[in-house]
């Protein structure tokens, strides 16, 4: 049974609704087990939230590490909504096309 639109966009959106539920889902992956710093692998650190997206601040050395850095949303200006809406769509079993991916997520074909 293939998914019409509307039910796949509206399948995602209960899952990922905002920006903060995927960054948290990102954190969750690259960190499963707790922050563990990039510089010492120290695993204690503060989360500073005075940017749109997180970093965590190493409690031994200071270094600051953000969730995105060496994953495939590294320097995206795409929301990470839009992101995780656009890799749901991209497993379905049939996949989806590039100008049907543009529809769905409301992007260009070039950025799809």
């Amino acid at each position: 049974m293939k998914l019409g639109m509307n039910t796949e966009h509206q399948a995602i959106s209960r899952r990922f609704q905002n920006e903060a539920d995927c960054i948290e889902a990102i954190i969750a992956m690259k960190w499963p087990n707790g922050f563990v710093c990039p510089r010492c692998a120290y695993t204690e650190s503060n989360r500073l939230s005075t940017r749109r997206l997180p970093l965590f601040e190493c409690g031994r050395c200071s270094y600051q590490a953000s969730p995105l850095v060496g994953t495939i949303f590294e320097r995206t200006h795409l929301p990470l909504v839009k992101w995780f809406q656009a890799l749901e769509l991209f497993l379905l079993p049939d996949g989806i096309s590039a100008l049907r991916l543009s529809q769905v997520i409301q992007v260009t074909y070039k950025t799809a």
